[in-house]
């Protein structure tokens, strides 16, 4: 397994993105996993500690039938934060009581 993270002592996170990565990958991408020929989209999920559906979000191209993985590219997995998408509603502010 050959797992790639950035690693960070003080300052403002600066990712470090490997060469080559599989098309589409999510921007903010934190943690890379190098895709070895016959390797599939459970198993580096699985090694990677991270939830399958997180893996296509992070990397869409690869699609959800793994159909789109790449043999020797780096895929991510692992991002800063969960990334969030908000189609509609209205921010509400957060207060805190004294």
């Amino acid at each position: 397994m050959r797992l790639h993270a950035t690693t960070i002592s003080t300052g403002t996170p600066v990712p470090v993105t490997p060469t080559p990565t599989q098309t589409g990958m999510v921007s903010g991408c934190l943690r890379f996993y190098d895709v070895q020929s016959g390797e599939g989209c459970t198993d580096i999920a699985s090694q990677a500690g991270v939830a399958q559906t997180d893996f296509y979000n992070w990397s869409p191209a690869v699609s959800t039938n793994c159909a789109g993985l790449q043999a020797s590219v780096f895929v991510c997995i692992g991002t800063a934060s969960p990334i969030t998408t908000i189609t509609s509603g209205t921010p509400v502010p957060i207060t805190s009581k004294s």
